[in-house]
């Protein structure tokens, strides 16, 4: 799996752009630690550190990781099921365009009171995907229903905005 990732990672002219319900949604979250999974190349995790975050950000890729460089971002090279998630750890977690079903509590338990998390990925309506990297309907409302959703949105993608309240 890294080889895959490091392979993708390794043509260093691929910056994707900030994601933007992370830009639209991340003030919701109180200034503190961030934790951004799956980061790739880190475009968020740089993002959130501009806007005052000490960001933790984990990815399997050595090589996507090696593209961050930023003082406030800690990186984890690690597949993301080997992360340790410490209870109430972060005020913010967002998680785009990934999809590993065992972290879903694993992301709840470390989420601090008052903590957003912000997951948006595909769903079942994308076509040509492997259905096992595809949430089924209503799927994050269900693993994440004991926080408060502020926004939620399902297409080809879903997007969910919710506190730990």
């Amino acid at each position: 799996m890294k080889k895959k990732w490091n392979d993708r990672y390794s043509d260093n002219t691929f910056r994707p752009r900030v994601n933007p319900w992370v830009e639209r949604f991340y003030e919701l979250a109180k200034p503190g630690r961030a934790l951004d999974i799956a980061c790739g190349v880190g475009q968020n995790s740089l993002f959130l550190a501009k806007e005052g975050f000490l960001v933790d950000a984990v990815d399997i890729s050595d090589v996507a990781l090696s593209q961050i460089e930023d003082k406030n971002i800690t990186k984890y090279c690690v597949d993301v099921e080997r992360f340790l998630f410490l209870k109430e750890r972060y005020e913010l977690i967002i998680c785009t365009n990934f999809l590993q079903r065992a972290l879903f509590p694993k992301i709840i338990h470390s989420l601090k009171p008052e903590g957003v998390v912000i997951y948006e990925t595909f769903t079942y309506k994308k076509e040509g995907f492997n259905p096992k990297f595809l949430l089924q309907k209503n799927e994050l409302l269900k693993a994440f229903d004991e926080l408060e959703v502020i926004y939620y949105e399902a297409g080809e993608k879903a997007l969910m905005t919710a506190k730990k309240v």
